[in-house]
């Protein structure tokens, strides 16, 4: 008998050779996509998956308690062709962790509707021509937290929301190394336990350059005339490069542990 995990890869789509494997996924088929994340994850090699043109992947059952895929681990390409990737569970889970070590390429595919932000990178992650959207965090107080090294490209960062976050925040929050160009970071609502606190549209702890970054109508929704968030707050262990304008960053000068 064909055990289920293979099965669902030979529905899939999948090919391999000794070093690495290619699989192709159908379309509304997100337990394929979680199996071969396993698969890929269990095998030698820099793994490709493919998601159908314009596709939809609704996960409606989460890989965990914490992640609705399997945590990337070891090298992996998405390339998603224009298809869109989905929380519809009602448990409160993000959608992408890369592991210590690991590295993950994502092309050409849309995340949305994390409910404990959308992406946690602790490995290497490059983006090119991905949306980050409509997602919801309270802890951690960011839709995309990067402990490792993030590359982001043609990218947007927008319509998310932090929900009455209880520590310093930003819809992204740096503590690695982070580059992003050519992308857009809008629309991004916050709300707060307390207006002690800071938040920007970025938080930086860490290594940051943005080339031909756009930043618009980013906001609070805590104060009587939602007012603008800042574009990056730096940490005093912050450090930013590129042709941000200095007026777009603010200094945070409130105590902050990296969370």
């Amino acid at each position: 008998m064909i055990r289920p995990l293979l099965a669902l890869l030979l529905l899939a789509g999948f090919s391999h050779t000794c070093a690495a494997a290619e699989y192709h996924i159908r379309d509304r088929d997100p337990e394929a996509l979680a199996a071969a994340i396993r698969h890929a994850n269990a095998s030698p090699g820099a793994d490709t998956i493919h998601l159908a043109e314009n596709g939809l992947y609704a996960i409606l059952a989460p890989a965990d308690d914490q992640r609705a895929l399997p945590v990337i681990e070891g090298e992996l390409h998405i390339i998603g062709h224009g298809a869109a990737l989905r929380r519809y569970s009602d448990r409160r889970v993000s959608l992408i962790e890369v592991a210590p070590g690991s590295e993950l390429r994502l092309e050409q595919l849309s995340l949305a509707e994390g409910a404990q932000g959308a992406i946690s990178n602790h490995g290497r992650l490059y983006m090119s021509d991905v949306q980050v959207t409509d997602s919801t965090s309270a802890e951690p107080p960011a839709i995309v937290v990067n402990d490792g090294e993030l590359f982001a490209s043609r990218c947007e960062f927008s319509f998310n929301q932090l929900i009455g976050t209880r520590n310093n925040g930003g819809a992204l929050i740096n503590r690695g190394l982070m580059r992003i160009n050519d992308s857009l970071i809008a629309g991004n609502r916050v709300s707060r336990e307390s207006s002690e606190l800071s938040t920007g549209a970025v938080l930086n702890f860490g290594d940051l350059t943005m080339q031909r970054v756009r930043f618009e109508d980013n906001r609070f929704t805590d104060t009587p005339s939602e007012e603008s968030l800042v574009a990056v707050l730096n940490a005093a262990s912050g450090q930013i490069s590129g042709d941000l304008d200095a007026s777009t960053i603010r200094t945070l000068t409130a105590v902050a542990t990296p969370l």
